[in-house]
């Protein structure tokens, strides 16, 4: 992890040193590229739930995408979703 994506976590980051600013959109796909991949996961993962809506293993990989990011809502209602389908999944 580099220095700007450390960075980027800190709100007022880009302020404080307003020269950062410019590096953050200049290598904004190089910093927001994990969440960027986690993103496009979770379409691939909803696209596929829409197919197979009962499918605990979806939900919980839903679960665990946004459970990775920090949604713990969203994440707390997916995995909701898989143990009502299987109580034993992630145990």
């Amino acid at each position: 992890m580099t220095v700007l994506q450390k960075g980027k976590a800190v709100e007022s980051f880009i302020w404080l040193f307003p020269e950062v600013k410019g590096l953050m959109v200049q290598h904004a796909d190089e910093i927001f590229a994990e969440q960027n991949v986690r993103h496009r996961q979770i379409d691939i993962l909803k696209t596929s739930l829409g197919t197979h809506p009962e499918s605990p293993e979806i939900l919980y990989a839903l679960f665990q995408m946004y459970q990775y990011g920090g949604e713990e809502k969203v994440a707390n209602m997916y995995l909701e979703k898989a143990r009502a389908l299987d109580p034993t999944i992630g145990k």
